[in-house]
């Protein structure tokens, strides 16, 4: 049976491995007891030496475990650390749109004894304003997965300059 052990490896390793199948097999080749039990030594044999390569690989390679950990654990604080970001300027930008908008205070007429504001600081001029958008469709080609938000005319972007 020694010499059937690389064989029988190879049948224990394969992707399409049947354990019911197996055992099936094996009672049906083995005519007595004692050929179970040599054969039950020999996969007996082979789980300890897997095990034992098992646990040689786990030490040979200990330190790049631990390096990895660490990474691990570095890049979970940075991950907390976004997703901190990421809920403050979802809260930030929610605020922003629920608040009452400004047009009110524009349209409203300027207190007695002040003159009105030149039109230029009431409102960008519209090379400017076209500027602006042409910058802000620029930057929403360049966000993955942002381009479908100009596809609805309905949609508002704002734009935050860290973002």
């Amino acid at each position: 049976m020694a010499d059937n052990s690389p064989l029988l490896v190879k049948q224990l390793t394969a992707e399409d491995f049947n354990p019911a199948r197996f055992v099936q097999d094996v009672t049906q080749q083995c005519v007595g007891g004692l050929e179970l039990r040599q054969h039950r030594q020999l996969i007996q044999q082979i789980a300890e030496s897997t095990s034992s390569e098992l646990k040689k690989n786990v030490y040979r390679n200990y330190q790049q475990f631990i390096h990895t950990a660490k990474e691990i654990q570095y890049l979970e604080g940075e991950m907390y650390q976004l997703s901190h970001q990421l809920t403050e300027q979802r809260s930030l930008l929610s605020s922003l749109c629920d608040a009452p908008p400004a047009t009110a205070a524009l349209q409203a007429p300027p207190p007695a004894g002040q003159p009105e504001p030149a039109p230029a600081a009431r409102e960008p001029a519209p090379d400017d304003l076209e500027e602006r958008r042409r910058q802000l469709l620029q930057l929403m080609d360049r966000v993955e997965g942002a381009a479908h938000i100009r596809e609805v005319p309905s949609r508002y972007q704002v734009y935050e300059s860290d973002l």
